[in-house]
């Protein structure tokens, strides 16, 4: 949640230097954003009816790392065309928007019988932290390079740290995959008397 709301805030600095205007910096966000929302449209039933939150966790995860290094070698070594900008980004939409509902149920389900408010507030607040360090990091690399001849170099440089963020994130989903946790929530909603 804290890189997609970095990149959804720094998404401008971080095209425009490979030659992209305010035009399809908007038009990447409304791609990012669109898809996104028809996804979790998607997730959210399949999350109810099947109830496979790490497996859905998980593959958002390296849906994700998937989309970022897509995005991160288009910014690397082409400038332009935006057919080659959008594929990665539209993935992207899609797997913040699959990892922040499962994300939050899950986190729900794992901290059970500890509230729910208080499970999914834990995970907001430590997404915000994320985000603002992400987004520290990525406008001190834009002031470092805020010359024009430089700037291209500042851009990657925030693209491919967000990207290590997200790599990151996808090696410690991973380790979910070993968990085989009772779902105590959803029981205790099944059966309510025992």
């Amino acid at each position: 949640m804290g890189i997609f709301n970095t990149l959804t805030t720094v998404l401008n600095q971080m095209v425009s230097p490979l030659d992209y205007n305010d035009d399809d910096t908007s038009l990447f966000l409304a791609v990012l954003v669109g898809v996104g929302l028809v996804s979790a449209g998607v997730t959210a039933p399949l999350l109810d009816t099947y109830h496979r939150y790490i497996e859905f966790y998980v593959f958002a995860f390296v849906l994700a790392t998937i989309a970022f290094l897509w995005f991160s070698l288009v910014a690397m070594f082409m400038t332009q065309p935006e057919y080659m900008i959008i594929p990665p980004l539209a993935l992207l939409g899609v797997a913040a928007f699959i990892l922040l509902p499962t994300a939050l149920e899950l986190s729900v389900e794992l901290s059970y019988p500890v509230s729910a408010s208080t499970s999914a507030g834990f995970l907001w607040m430590a997404g915000q932290v994320v985000g603002i360090i992400s987004l520290f990091v990525s406008n001190a690399f834009f002031l470092t390079y805020d010359d024009p001849k430089t700037a291209r170099k500042g851009s990657i440089y925030a693209i491919w740290f967000n990207f290590s963020l997200v790599a990151a994130g996808t090696l410690v989903s991973l380790f979910l995959l070993y968990l085989k946790p009772d779902y105590k929530r959803f029981k205790a909603e099944i059966n309510p008397l025992g």
